[in-house]
């Protein structure tokens, strides 16, 4: 047998292949398939020893992988860097300011081509989210926050600012700091050639803290 009838049969046994899996998906055409589904998909045909399948939705998966997602700088008011027997520290029943550089704070994109095909990924912020560590609930901004300003005073967060009021201390002694956490939650969709795009699941980066949480009677910041 020639190389030439040996492809062609090895084609026609892949796209049966190929045929029969869409069949059980209940998908017509290898662009109807979720990132996820693709993947199976070309997992499956690997395993006959048949070429995987390029599709809208794998450029997709390939150029969400190229995405380097930024974690939350992590920055408080009082200060990070502002310390109290030698752990970072907040006042007891002040506004503890929390936000992220807008470094980390901006919308993400990736391209990803092959076989005449283009997919575009785009990865956007939606939220800041601030864990005190104190077993509280987790306070959520739709925006990045920004850094307290001397007319803040002891206000309500306001015009754009995300805060949280501690209401215990941390000691006696302030020898036992608690885990804060500063949380990025994305959402991710993309768009493909033909009209076909849809959305990959949201992920989330993270950057944690200790910190003490001190009782004072007067406050310089």
């Amino acid at each position: 047998m020639s190389q030439a009838c040996a492809d062609q049969l090895q084609g026609k046994y892949c796209n049966a292949i190929l045929g029969d899996m869409l069949g059980g998906l209940k998908y017509p055409s290898p662009n109807n398939l979720t990132p996820a589904q693709t993947v199976l998909v070309n997992k499956n045909l690997a395993a006959v020893g048949c070429p995987a399948i390029v599709t809208t939705a794998t450029l997709a998966q390939q150029a969400f992988d190229t995405i380097v997602f930024p974690h939350p700088s992590g920055h408080r008011s009082p200060s990070e860097g502002l310390d109290y027997n030698g752990y970072p520290m907040t006042y007891l029943r002040l506004w503890t300011y929390f936000w992220t550089d807008p470094a980390t704070w901006k919308t993400l994109t990736a391209t990803a081509s092959a076989a005449g095909l283009t997919a575009t990924v785009t990865a956007v912020p939606v939220s800041l989210s601030f864990d005190p560590g104190d077993f509280s609930a987790v306070q959520s901004c739709a925006g990045a926050g920004r850094p307290w300003v001397e007319s803040d005073g002891n206000s309500a967060p306001s015009s754009g600012a995300c805060g949280y009021q501690y209401s215990k201390v941390t000691g006696p002694g302030y020898d036992h700091p608690i885990t804060s956490t500063q949380t990025i939650v994305w959402k991710i969709t993309w768009t493909g050639t033909g009209n076909t795009g849809g959305q990959i699941p949201g992920l989330s980066t993270s950057t944690s803290g200790q910190l003490n949480v001190l009782q004072i009677k007067t406050v310089n910041r």
